[in-house]
């Protein structure tokens, strides 16, 4: 009797002799490729999922000059933020041009690259969100009144 060549199924021709453990041996061997090729396939599904495992997204907001405790700046998003750069927008060199605030998930607080400033800003993350304040003014809080500052974010897709 002939047999497949990957998984040496029976081929019956006209001489042969049926039987039936021929038939359940064929369809054991049938049965064990599917789970392979089951397995395999939810491996693989397993580890796509964890490729590319976070979103980025930017934005931006206006400052509206509040700063401390009471008055945090706050950012929502779809999902929760792991990382994320805010820069103040264009402004004169020695205004706080190239100020910058790097936010890293799990950090209870994070200070301004300004190199003139010593202010640390105190961080809380809530989920899809992450609050900040500074405690000694809204420029160091990155909150001037009317300033426009950029972010961009890296949002977890996978948890």
């Amino acid at each position: 009797m002939k047999q497949t060549s990957n998984y040496q199924l029976n081929q019956w021709e006209k001489t042969d002799r049926i039987l039936m453990e021929d038939f359940n041996e064929d369809n054991r061997k049938i049965d064990e490729a599917l789970a392979e090729e089951k397995a395999a396939r939810e491996t693989l599904t397993a580890a796509v999922t964890k490729c590319g495992n976070c979103k980025i997204v930017y934005g931006s907001y206006t400052g509206t000059e509040t700063y401390g405790s009471e008055n945090p700046s706050t950012l929502v998003f779809a999902s929760k933020p792991l990382f994320i750069v805010i820069r103040a927008a264009e402004g004169n060199f020695g205004t706080g041009a190239d100020q910058k605030l790097i936010l890293v998930y799990g950090s209870t607080w994070c200070k301004s690259t300004d190199t003139s400033s010593n202010s640390h800003n105190f961080v809380t993350w809530s989920g899809n969100s992450v609050s900040w304040y500074c405690t000694n003014s809204a420029y160091n809080q990155m909150n001037q009144s009317e300033r426009v500052y950029r972010y961009v974010a890296f949002l977890a897709t996978v948890e």
